[in-house]
């Protein structure tokens, strides 16, 4: 029998430089990328899921990325079965499959299968709105409310990123569908069959503190490719309705609170406020990355590889599978996921350099103005499509 195809799946905090390290991976073994963004899927949103160039998409072939519409999002079991799909194409063609993205769930339940979960009954949804409305917009008071009502339950509950509503809400509306007779939600189903290898890797910074200036200077060159552009002009067209998970990313999410504030008054177009919503998506994004570094600390099934080793992470794909098995139960590795954690006392302490904006505010306001006119002019302020309770309340999804 022929031996299973090998898959690698690449993952890393945001900044680390997993995407281009999957790409000359892809160029020196034949190699094509599945994209594990969740936001890259949608057509339309270039900036701000920092989606490949057109450059990059020539030199080496993509799979989803650009394939839907963020006014009909997707789920993460559709996201699974259609990589799979994908997968599958590219290890039939004799090429290698690499996964690679910053979605922390997409990757987790590419490899360990994907809950079996079914849609929530609308007796779950409803006295899951019912249960958590009293805690409004207090996580820590919802999020124990949860927890406490069975074991599994608190579980589910204990991976969410802070202030996760939605996921939240998920978690409660299968419990409480579990309670009423529905059956265990625990089981899950296989995503890539005994066909595939697959390898996996997470790339480490080799300073959590350089890494934190790199996420800021994205941030920076994200607003100055023209972010808050992009984001007006999609709410304007329709193509990014607030009930849409594209709304609640990271770096939209923080867009659509500046530019529904400008418009409807609530904040003014000085340099202070532009540079208070630049700092904000910057800490949103230093945070996802703090949240991605301790989740990956906690998962033995992704090897740690230092961030820009081309050759270590080559090296994964060479092991025979005896080889590479007994490399993740290594002593060396354990160590590597314990050095995660990174220095607290250096977290604590780190202090951003001043945004872009500030060396040319006149540049910056003027784009700004821009798009807050694009979005005003689309009648797109107040009681209509945005809601800035609901934005800052579904913090922490991005990526």
């Amino acid at each position: 029998m022929a031996p299973p195809a090998r898959v690698l799946v690449v993952a890393g905090p945001t900044a680390v430089g997993k995407s281009s390290a999957a790409l000359r991976l892809c160029e020196a073994r034949d190699g094509e990328l599945v994209s594990a963004d969740s936001v890259q899927l949608y057509r339309g949103l270039d900036v701000g899921s920092n989606k490949p160039s057109p450059a990059e998409l020539q030199r080496v072939r993509h799979h989803l990325v650009d394939v839907a519409d963020a006014s009909e999002p997707w789920s993460a079991g559709a996201w699974c079965d259609a990589a799979a799909e994908a997968i599958g194409d590219v290890a039939r063609r004799g090429k290698l499959p690499v996964v690679v993205g910053g979605t922390m769930m997409y990757a987790q339940w590419l490899v360990r299968g994907a809950p079996d979960a079914p849609k929530a009954s609308a007796t779950a949804a409803a006295s899951a709105q019912e249960f958590l409305a009293p805690h409004g917009d207090d996580w820590d008071k919802a999020l124990a409310a949860v927890a406490a009502r069975s074991e599994a339950c608190a579980t589910r509950v204990a991976k969410l990123s802070q202030n996760d509503f939605y996921r939240l809400s998920r978690a409660l509306e299968i419990e409480l569908d579990r309670e009423a007779g529905g059956g265990s939600a625990e089981a899950r189903r296989p995503v890539l069959g005994s066909d595939f290898d697959v390898r996996c890797a997470f790339l480490a910074p080799a300073d959590r503190t350089e890494l934190y200036h790199a996420i800021d200077e994205r941030c920076d060159i994200m607003l100055a490719r023209g972010l808050l552009e992009e984001t007006a002009n999609l709410r304007a067209t329709g193509r990014l309705p607030s009930s849409s998970t594209a709304a609640r990313a990271i770096g939209y999410r923080q867009a659509l609170d500046y530019l529904e504030a400008r418009a409807s008054g609530a904040a003014d177009a000085s340099l202070e406020s532009y540079v208070d919503f630049c700092r904000q998506f910057r800490t949103a994004s230093r945070n996802y990355a703090a949240e991605q570094l301790k989740w990956y600390r906690r998962d033995a099934t992704f090897a740690i590889v230092p961030a820009g080793d081309d050759a270590a992470l080559a090296t994964l794909l060479d092991l025979d599978r005896g080889a590479y098995d007994a490399f993740l139960r290594s002593d060396a590795q354990a160590a590597a996921r314990n050095d995660l954690a990174g220095d607290p006392k250096a977290m604590k302490t780190f202090a951003s350099r001043p945004c872009a904006a500030e060396a040319d505010p006149e540049a910056a306001l003027a784009r700004a103005a821009a798009a807050v006119a694009r979005f005003a002019e689309a009648d797109c302020v107040g009681g209509g499509d945005v809601r800035l309770a609901e934005l800052r309340r579904r913090d922490g999804v991005g990526d």
